[in-house]
């Protein structure tokens, strides 16, 4: 095994002797191991669309080699959103049936259920966060450390995102508490991170980067959502701006990567009204994952914001599985597609009774309430 290989393994918390059936199963997992590694290092598509074919290959024909089932799973998670279903089977079986590779596929699990980006997948992904976590334990191995700051770094996104930035459109006046208790603690959070981080010698190169991309985009996350919550245009953009330039501090760690240059997209969009600098954004995110959902939904903002409703209803109807272009498209639809728009509320409605979004839209339309589906809270 390769100097090179043996690091990426390491740097994603895979140690264990696992075999190959033979030298025909290894050599087509090196070669998808280095077409994975072009992606990751340049954000070339062709890299990942090798990884994704020698990989495919070496699994349906060596089906009891774990490696190449584990590596299929990365890449199934950066294919997005068209990849999830297959990474999640893969990772829980492995996180089931694997012990030696539990706990890197339980962090592997939570990636995928963030590329779904609903409230329901982001809860799951914090959940396998904390069971990988737990399953590391105090274990100060390379591999176990490792992983312990990779979970820990994407919590601490779960928690600015959840706690925080969800609830940037509420009233500045509704967000005191926010402002006043979460902002503080979250940034003390994110510092001791830092200076646990930069204390610990033991964590390979690949993998740093890894995190700090990730710190980085949570900084970013923390800044935008204070950005948000200020009442003064100046001070709204220059901490607007500070978030980009977190953003831009994690893609120094980590080139395009794909939701620090779709957040740097949306702060544009949202807050700074630069639109050339979103659509260069959102043209690199294209570049790197063609049809990413989550792209569709910035393109959609970006084409309501300087008017070209019809674009941005394409674009949210591509995107329909994300929350906000699902409410963004039936205000849309509302225009000249009453009908549509009472059933796309009223699909909102019926998986979430309390969406306080819907409800005014039931109320502004009149339309009966819908039968809860099934798993949602009826109304008292």
């Amino acid at each position: 095994m390769t100097p090179e290989l043996a690091g990426n393994l390491e740097s994603r918390g895979v140690k264990g002797n696992f075999k190959f059936t033979d030298t025909a199963s290894f050599r087509l997992f090196v070669e998808g191991m280095k077409g994975l590694r072009t992606y990751e290092q340049s954000a070339e598509l062709e890299g990942l669309r090798t990884a994704e074919t020698k990989l495919t290959k070496c699994v349906a024909q060596y089906p009891r080699d774990i490696l190449p089932q584990f590596y299929l799973g990365v890449v199934k998670v950066f294919r997005g959103y068209d990849g999830v279903g297959d990474a999640v089977r893969v990772f829980g079986t492995i996180a089931r049936d694997v012990p030696e590779l539990r706990a890197p596929a339980m962090y592997n699990l939570a990636s995928a259920y963030i590329e779904r980006y609903t409230p329901e997948s982001l809860d799951l992904a914090r959940d396998w966060l904390k069971k990988c976590i737990a399953e590391v334990g105090e274990d100060k191995s390379v591999d176990r450390l490792t992983l312990r700051f990779q979970a820990e770094v994407v919590l601490l996104f779960y928690e600015i995102r959840q706690r925080l930035w969800v609830k940037r459109d509420n009233p500045q006046d509704a967000l005191k508490a926010e402002v006043d208790h979460i902002v503080p603690d979250l940034d003390r959070k994110l510092n001791e991170f830092l200076e646990k981080l930069n204390a610990t010698s033991k964590i390979p190169a690949a993998a740093r980067a890894d995190i700090m991309a990730d710190y980085w985009n949570d900084r970013g996350l923390l800044d935008e959502f204070r950005a948000w919550s200020v009442p003064g245009e100046n001070e709204k953009r220059a901490l607007a701006r500070t978030s980009i330039q977190s953003y831009e501090e994690s893609l120094k760690w980590k080139l395009n990567w794909i939701p620090s240059k779709s957040n740097m997209a949306r702060v544009n969009i949202d807050l700074l009204d630069d639109f050339v600098s979103a659509d260069k954004c959102l043209q690199e995110v294209e570049h790197a994952r063609p049809g990413d959902d989550y792209a569709a939904y910035l393109w959609g903002r970006l084409n309501e914001k300087t008017g070209d409703s019809a674009a941005a209803t394409s674009y949210y109807e591509k995107a329909i599985h994300i929350p906000e272009a699902k409410k963004n498209l039936a205000r849309l639809y509302e225009k000249d597609r009453r009908e549509d728009a009472i059933g796309v509320w009223s699909k909102i409605l019926a998986k979430h009774p309390d969406d306080k979004d819907a409800l005014a839209a039931q109320a502004r339309l009149s339309f009966p309430t819908p039968t809860p589906a099934s798993g949602a809270q009826p109304k008292v």
